[in-house]
């Protein structure tokens, strides 16, 4: 018994190392990676069709290629540098990115593993090589790299403090502005906590902060006035959001602190103000009429100044005009009460030649003359209602 039961063991081992070396050859085939064999010279021996793909050479032109066919000479170089070091040390290399010229002259980047191949004896005979095709993988790469470049250099360039925390408050990132205005360098700012780094000043910053990261809402331009020793008098536009990933959990938070200084003082001497062009006046009303005479500066529309005789509606009207976009357009005043209404229409409106006795020639109206300009119709009220039908139409 113990006779007839070797041949069947023989035969079931059989059957177990021919299923093992169909999945190991299904595996050799179907991996993405390539895997190729050589000898010392660097010579094709054995190979997968991976290895073909990527290379874009032929499975019948594989074998005995070297890997200097596809290979430049400072990849040669490199390559060459590789397979010396793994056979001086028997050590596998780390994987490293080389470039490669497929047959049909484009080329890809790969990245590449080598490990000694010994024979029975314990002595090195060849490589064993895996190859894969990062191509993709490393133009994402480095065009996030330039990506991040330009955000850096956007971060460090702008002229307001950004300061990112993390929800600890501990300072990740902070950009040079920041010591401008805060009074701190980014480096002492680094890794500590956020209100460490700014006992000097009123700790609204850390509010802002604080709420932010306790609601996960952004908050806007609140202004405060702070200071530190270069800047005693400091008033600044305080911004901060939430940073979340692509999947909408929460990271950071950021701080934005703009110097609002010059801009504060400008708006109060706007408002102390005690000229408006030729109009003089420095009361409260005046500075209501002066407001309303900016806003209204760039409209295109009919603008009513009331007042009586005396008071400086065409000062105000000229003030309107300079003010805005039309400054450097005609501004044209047609006193209404001081013309006759016949002549006033053709004042207004024009005349040619021979329309009634005295034209001797063409006449451009005022309206005309102050085509994207301003027309100033002083005395509008004297003027009769056959005229105001005329403007009307």
């Amino acid at each position: 018994m113990a006779k007839k039961s070797a041949p069947r063991e023989m035969e079931t081992r059989l059957a177990e190392v021919t299923r093992e070396r169909d999945a190991y050859q299904t595996v050799f085939r179907e991996i993405e990676d390539g895997y190729v064999e050589c000898d010392l010279a660097g010579k094709t021996e054995n190979f997968n069709p991976a290895l073909c793909r990527i290379v874009g050479y032929p499975p019948d032109e594989m074998p005995g290629l070297g890997y200097k066919t596809y290979l430049d000479e400072p990849n040669a170089a490199k390559a060459f540098k590789v397979f010396n070091e793994v056979f001086r040390t028997g050590v596998p290399n780390k994987a490293f990115n080389y470039e490669i010229t497929r047959k049909d002259g484009t080329r890809r980047i790969v990245e590449i593993s080598i490990t000694l191949r010994k024979n029975a004896v314990g002595e090195p005979d060849g490589y064993r090589c895996i190859m894969r095709d990062v191509t993709v993988r490393r133009q994402a790469e480095m065009e996030l790299a330039r990506h991040k470049t330009r955000l850096e250099a956007i971060f460090r360039s702008v002229k307001d403090a950004i300061i990112t925390v993390d929800p600890d408050l501990l300072v990740i990132d902070a950009n040079k502005a920041a010591e401008n205005i805060c009074g701190i360098s980014p480096q002492d700012m680094l890794g500590n906590i956020f209100s460490t780094c700014h006992s000097h000043c009123c700790q609204a910053c850390h509010d802002v902060l604080v709420e932010t990261l306790k609601r996960k809402t952004a908050i806007r331009e609140f202004h405060v006035e702070c200071s530190h020793k270069k800047r005693p008098h400091q008033k600044v536009s305080l911004s901060s959001a939430p940073l979340e990933n692509q999947e909408g959990e929460f990271l950071e938070a950021v701080l934005v602190i703009r110097d609002i200084t010059r801009l504060s003082d400008l708006e109060k001497e706007l408002k102390e103000r005690n000229q408006f062009h030729n109009i003089i006046g420095k009361s409260r009303k005046m500075q209501v009429v002066y407001q309303l005479l900016e806003d209204l500066a760039d409209f295109e529309t009919t603008v009513l100044i009331t007042g009586e005789s005396g008071t400086g509606k065409e000062l105000v009207a000229r003030a309107l005009h300079h003010t805005g976009s039309r400054v450097f357009k005609p501004f044209v005043s047609v006193n209404c009460s001081a013309l006759a209404e016949n002549l006033l229409e053709s004042e207004l409106f024009g005349h040619v030649k021979g329309a009634f006795t005295g034209a001797i020639k063409d006449y451009q109206g005022r309206f005309q003359a102050a085509h994207t300009g301003t027309l100033l119709l002083d005395e509008i009220g004297d003027i009769s209602p056959r005229i105001q039908l005329k403007l009307l139409c």
